[in-house]
C-alpha cells in the first residue's frame, strides 16, 4: 500500500519470486502507476523492466488505484492472479465477473489476496480456492471492522485453510472506502 504524489493509493498483492526485492517491485510499480500507467499495463511493463529473459519476474500478481475523490479503482492482475473482493452491503462480489474498473461506495470493503494451495472446496470450479475461503469469511467482515481487522480476520482464514507448508504464505490488503481508516494488510 503507497500513496502516490497525486494522493491516489497503490495497492498489490502477490506470490513474487524470492530473488525479486519487495522494495525494487513495489518501486517500479508507484513510479509506472505515477506516471499514468494502468495497473495491468504497469504489472506487464514491471515484468519487461526487471526481468529480460526467463520466468516471469513479477510472478502472479494483482495492482489497484483508488482514488478517494471519485472512489474509482482501477485494477489489473497478471498469472491467473484472483481478482479483487469486494463486500457491498453484506454481499460479496469477486470482481472478476465485472471489468477492471470499479465505483467503490463509501463502507465498501476491498479485499486484495494471494493464492492459497489448498482449502476447502470453491463454490464453483472457476474460483481460486482462496476466493472461496474469503467468500465464505465475508459474513463475518461486517462494517463494524476496520481494514486492519478485516485483513486480520482473512490472512488468519486463509493460513486456516492451507497447507502446513503454506500456513504463513497467506498475504491479504483490504480497504475500507469512504472510512478514512485507509488500507491495512497483513502478511
Amino acid at each position: 500500500m503507497l500513496t502516490l504524489p497525486d494522493g491516489r493509493t497503490l495497492l498489490a498483492a502477490g506470490d513474487r519470486p524470492p530473488a525479486l526485492s519487495r522494495d525494487l517491485l513495489a518501486g517500479t510499480l508507484r513510479g509506472l502507476v505515477a506516471a499514468g500507467e494502468a495497473p495491468e499495463d504497469a504489472l506487464e511493463l514491471a515484468a519487461g523492466l526487471l526481468g529480460g529473459t526467463g520466468t516471469d519476474p513479477v510472478g502472479p500478481a494483482l495492482c489497484c488505484v483508488h482514488d478517494p475523490v471519485t472512489g474509482t479503482l482501477f485494477w489489473g492482475r497478471t498469472g491467473g492472479h484472483p481478482a479483487p473482493l469486494l463486500r457491498r452491503d453484506g454481499d460479496p462480489l469477486p470482481l472478476d465477473l465485472g471489468g477492471p474498473e470499479e465505483r467503490l461506495l463509501p463502507g465498501d470493503l476491498l479485499l486484495l489476496h494471494t493464492l492459497s494451495t489448498a482449502g476447502p472446496a470453491a463454490p464453483d470450479p472457476g474460483r481460486t480456492t482462496s476466493t472461496g475461503v474469503l467468500l465464505a469469511l465475508s459474513p463475518s467482515l461486517g462494517p463494524d471492522l476496520d481494514a486492519g481487522a478485516c485483513a486480520d480476520r482473512a490472512a488468519e482464514a486463509l493460513a486456516e485453510s492451507a497447507e502446513d507448508g503454506q500456513r504463513g504464505a497467506a498475504q491479504v490488503v483490504a480497504l475500507r472506502a469512504g472510512t478514512g481508516s485507509g488500507p491495512a494488510g497483513h502478511g
